[in-house]
């Protein structure tokens, strides 16, 4: 007599399906995990540009040439007098000049009077919004202290997500701020302590760095 196999039963069917159902919650929530954080890696990209632009704007002779006087303490981002941006034909001068110059070497695709309205207006209506999605604000400043720097706040997914800074009740933040002194050095910010930490947590991913400016 011809023997045929037995399929599976009803209970071995549902224990397999079972135990499918939990690995594939157990794989689900590890790529979770393992996924990268966006506001970190948006954040670590515009901090990289801060830097970098800053750095070339400050040492550009044409836009802050180095006073024959140098009493006067005016080097670098501290030197407002007028002068033509090359790269847009435009004279720029006094507390608003580092901001048009940074502002006119980013890829802006709205600008919601960035570096025209009022000084103490918040990011929410005083911004530039870059093609990534980023807005930032630079504060108005004449750099007249070698020691104070300028705030730049940015908010890395621009209107959407939750528009706020670290606090003990938001622990992941889309807003940042960095500081710029006048010789160029730009550092991690915060109006708290809980922000600047949180911040370099975010950049050096823990790492202890040098910020001596």
């Amino acid at each position: 007599m011809r023997k045929f196999k037995q399929g599976f039963t009803l209970a071995e069917m549902l224990v397999t399906i079972g135990l499918i159902g939990f690995i594939s919650l157990v794989l689900i929530s590890t790529m979770k995990n393992i996924q990268p954080n966006k506001e970190k890696l948006m954040l670590k990209k515009a901090f990289h540009t801060a830097q970098r632009l800053v750095a070339e704007i400050a040492n550009d002779e044409e836009l802050y040439p180095e006073p024959e006087d140098r009493e006067e303490g005016k080097w670098y981002l501290a030197n407002t007098e007028a002068v033509t941006d090359p790269l847009t034909g435009k004279v720029v001068s006094g507390k608003t000049k580092f901001c048009e110059i940074f502002k006119a070497r980013m890829n802006v695709v709205k600008d919601v009077n960035g570096c025209t309205g009022s000084g103490t207006a918040t990011i929410n209506n005083r911004y530039f919004e870059t093609n990534d999605g980023v807005h930032w604000k630079i504060n108005y400043s004449e750099f007249t202290n070698i020691n104070v720097g300028v705030s730049i706040q940015i908010d890395v997914n621009g209107s959407k997500g939750r528009n706020a800074s670290y606090s003990a009740t938001n622990p992941k933040p889309d807003r940042f701020w960095f500081k710029v002194f006048p010789n160029g050095k730009v550092i991690p910010d915060g109006s708290t302590s809980l922000q600047r930490s949180q911040i370099k947590e975010y950049l050096y991913d823990g790492k202890i760095v040098n910020e001596a400016k």
